[in-house]
């Protein structure tokens, strides 16, 4: 028997994120921890060149729900070992008034005619730190789509994972440029 291929995705993801920054969304921590194959490929995405990222309250929604001191050590070995950095601070850049016009306009695409509420705290502070910091290779990987509107982001990748119960996927986003002024132009007017 053949052995399965565990992670599908498009050739040469690895080399395309390379030179980036991966911003990893707390559901991305959740079901590495589980799945084996997807943390070999945050793995072998670090050995490659790409750098991991995330912001604090990430790192509180992952750990918050450890059921014992064990598990939060095992938490924190496995933030360690793949080398994620923590970016402080989007909390006070959200502030700027730039931030606040991307953060209105976030919001309200997100929630896209939703009848329950719009995306969470965090995930507003995760696309606030890809419009801040649009100017550098930086990416967001995430399994939770509904908070990332295609009318300001581009779905760049697309990953499928074997967890050995089901099939999960994750999809990595980048903010447009071209998409923001288009919804900034109709916010101005």
């Amino acid at each position: 028997m053949q052995d399965e291929k565990k992670i599908l995705c498009k050739n040469d993801i690895l080399g395309r994120l390379s030179c980036a920054t991966l911003l990893l969304d707390s559901t991305v921590f959740i079901d590495a921890f589980k799945c084996a194959h997807f943390m070999d490929f945050l793995v072998e995405a670090s050995k490659s060149g790409c750098a991991l990222a995330t912001i604090p309250s990430v790192l509180y929604e992952f750990k918050r729900g450890a059921k014992d001191i064990v598990q939060i050590n095992n938490y924190n070995k496995f933030i360690k070992e793949l080398g994620i950095e923590s970016i402080p601070g989007m909390e006070d850049k959200a502030q700027w008034s730039g931030s606040q016009i991307f953060t209105a306009i976030y919001n309200y695409e997100a929630i896209n005619g939703r009848k329950e509420k719009g995306p969470s705290y965090t995930d507003s502070l995760l696309c606030l730190t890809l419009y801040i910091y649009k100017h550098v290779d930086i990416r967001l990987l995430t399994t939770n789509y509904k908070d990332m509107p295609l009318s300001l982001f581009n779905r760049e990748d697309i990953l499928a994972f074997d967890t050995g119960r089901d099939v999960r996927t994750a999809a990595i986003y980048r903010l447009s440029e071209e998409k923001l002024a288009r919804e900034l132009s109709k916010w101005q007017g």
